[in-house]
């Protein structure tokens, strides 16, 4: 598997590690001894790149390059035929490249994208929480550009407030000085995207704080961005009305709904507070009720505008000491049934009797279907689905902190290797220097390569004695031995000519700068593990709270719901209330996480569940 460490040491060298030439002729941002700066996380390392064809967004993936070829490669190539059929601005062009970048002489897949100006969203709204017109703004323009992804039929499939940029257009002259603000918005990280015709499962089930309680990665739904969509905008129209509830209920991880709203609404105060809210209250009933439903209910917003509501079913609007009617008819039904039964046999009618025994069928597979869909069945579900996604996180965050661990062992342990490294590195880079100032075409002038073949070499992008390496040339089959041959050996003379511009060793500024270099990246790494420590410590509180809540919920199986139907048992317990959100941050914490996005690309979101 790639680490971050091995993109960044290859990156190092932009001109001989991708095969992209805009991105060849790019620098990378550099840390402050001049390092390649990336953000990484669980799945990817980003990096930014500038140059004279533009900043570019370039996404390195840490998993076996022949499984994201597979799965990833398909996805997006899917996507770009959606797009390309009904182009949607805000979705960021990108191009997947399944050898764009060489690590350690092998070819690694690459996404590439434009620079996307905008912070995330949930900074932007942060920093315009006093302002309900550039709000009110931005959820109109959430409206919009959700329901034309779906016309569209593209689903994000991870839509949060890390994955969506946001930004205020200045304003046009001829503009009315009441004219609304013009918010932009941009989505990226398509990595879990469906579109029609494409079968991959998706990445993950979503972030925990705004997917339907109910989802996994398997269930992609007719509209699996709906109940984040409703999410998002009743959030936003709620905090243009009340901008309070920011300080309450936000905690760098959401916008204002967290897990246990969305999978016990009944008992959530926020859900409570919002109906107070005239503007809000009609989707965030609409949310509530989402939430209770399977995720295939979940209206859009435009249908919430017109006025259309969803119903919750009876068995999830359990009145306390109050039976279904189903659960009131049972016992009367099942007496009747069994003196049926009974009459039948012993008058003869074998035919009653039959009826009866079908009768007492329908209301064995009723009483099943009702134990099955009863509150305190479905929150215990969803509080062992949640147990899982919470399990799934802490895996994903220990992995991440073992490759961090090896990747500051092999910094500050292998000096010879990282001196080799840099060594090979310089020394690329001046071959590069040299060899790319000779074109192809002089590989004919040297005898052996015909004109056609030159041609030929072109197509297949061997354009100067740089790209003529041996592998390259085998590549082409068109061409014949012979020609390979020649090019192969006029490389190699050049090679032979410019031995002497090549350094044989590392100066001594070079061994100091690599010192250097080696104890800050070490120092980064050590305040990466910290971080994802300070996470994984948070999300093991999180589970401890989750595990005493599920033992302490009283099981209630079937032979309990089935004394009860027969009126002698107690009623299902109600479900217990989840704990309020975790309390915003205090000023100084809130300080530090505000540096720490200051410093962060728009990819690392400040707060988007996870670490890349």
């Amino acid at each position: 598997m790639p680490t971050p460490g091995a993109f960044q040491e290859a990156l190092q060298s932009p001109a001989t590690a991708f095969a992209d030439a805009d991105l060849r002729a790019c620098e990378p941002d550099a840390d402050m001894l001049g390092l390649p700066r990336a953000v990484t996380g669980a799945f990817a390392a980003v990096f930014r790149l500038r140059g004279a064809s533009g900043d570019w967004a370039v996404k390195c993936f840490l998993a076996d390059p022949a499984v994201v070829v597979s799965e990833q490669g398909r996805r997006y190539a899917a996507l770009s035929k959606a797009v390309a059929a009904a182009p949607i601005e805000e979705v960021v062009p990108f191009e997947f490249q399944a050898s764009g970048v060489r690590v350690d002489g092998r070819a690694h897949p690459i996404l590439k994208m434009p620079w996307a100006d905008g912070v995330p969203l949930g900074r932007f709204v942060e920093a315009h929480i006093a302002a309900p017109g550039v709000l009110r703004a931005l959820a109109a323009r959430w409206a919009d550009v959700t329901a034309r992804l779906e016309a569209a039929g593209i689903a994000h499939g991870d839509l949060q407030h890390g994955n969506v940029l946001a930004r205020v257009d200045d304003a046009a002259p001829d503009a009315p000085a009441d004219a609304p603000p013009a918010v932009r918005l941009a989505l990226v990280d398509f990595d879990g995207a469906r579109v029609p015709g494409l079968r991959a499962r998706a990445a993950e089930a979503g972030h925990r704080n705004y997917a339907h309680p109910d989802r996994t990665a398997e269930d992609a739904g007719t509209h699996p961005d709906r109940f984040p969509t409703l999410v998002i905008y009743t959030a936003l129209i709620a905090l243009a009305e009340r901008p309070g509830l920011w300080a309450r209920f936000s905690t760098g991880e959401n916008l204002l709904f967290s897990a246990p709203d969305l999978y016990e609404p009944a008992s959530s105060a926020l859900f409570d507070e919002l109906d107070g809210i005239e503007a809000a209250r009609p989707f965030a009933r609409a949310l509530r009720a989402a939430c209770l439903l399977p995720q295939r209910a979940t209206p859009s917003i435009p249908a919430v505008m017109r006025g259309e509501t969803i119903e919750v079913p009876r068995s999830r609007r359990r009145v306390a000491g109050r039976r279904t009617w189903f659960e009131a008819a049972f016992l009367p039904a099942a007496a009747l049934v069994a003196v049926l039964v009974g009459a039948g046999w012993v008058a003869g009618w074998p035919t009653l009797a039959v009826a009866a025994a079908f009768g007492a069928d329908a209301l064995a597979v009723g009483a099943v279907a009702a134990y099955a869909r009863l509150e305190t069945r479905a929150h215990a579900r969803r509080l062992k689905r949640e147990a899982r996604r919470l399990g799934e996180e802490a895996e994903a965050l220990g992995a991440r902190t073992r490759a961090l661990e090896r990747d500051r062992a092999a910094v500050l342990g292998d000096v010879g290797r990282a001196r080799a490294a840099r060594l090979r590195e310089l020394q690329e880079t001046a071959l590069y220097d040299r060899l790319k100032h000779h074109f192809i075409a002089e590989a004919a002038e040297a005898g052996g390569v015909a004109h056609r073949d030159i041609v030929r070499m072109k197509h297949a992008g061997i354009r100067t004695a740089w790209h003529a390496t041996p592998g390259a040339l085998r590549a082409v089959p068109e061409i014949g031995e012979r020609a390979r041959t020649s090019a192969a050996r006029w490389r190699a003379a050049l090679e032979a000519r410019y031995a002497g511009a090549i350094p044989t060793a590392l100066s001594e500024s070079e061994e100091i700068r690599l010192e250097r270099a080696r104890l800050h990246r070490a120092d980064d790494l050590a305040r990466d593990l910290a971080r994802v420590e300070e996470r994984r410590g948070a999300l093991g509180a999180e589970a401890s709270r989750l595990a005493e809540r599920l033992a302490q919920t009283r099981p209630y199986g079937p032979g309990a719901y089935l004394r009860f139907l027969l009126r002698a048992g107690p009623a299902p317990p109600a479900p217990e209330a989840p704990p309020p959100p975790p309390r915003p941050a205090s000023g100084a914490e809130n300080a530090a996480r505000t540096a720490r996005d200051e410093e962060a690309p728009w990819w690392r979101g400040g707060g988007s569940g996870s670490e890349g």
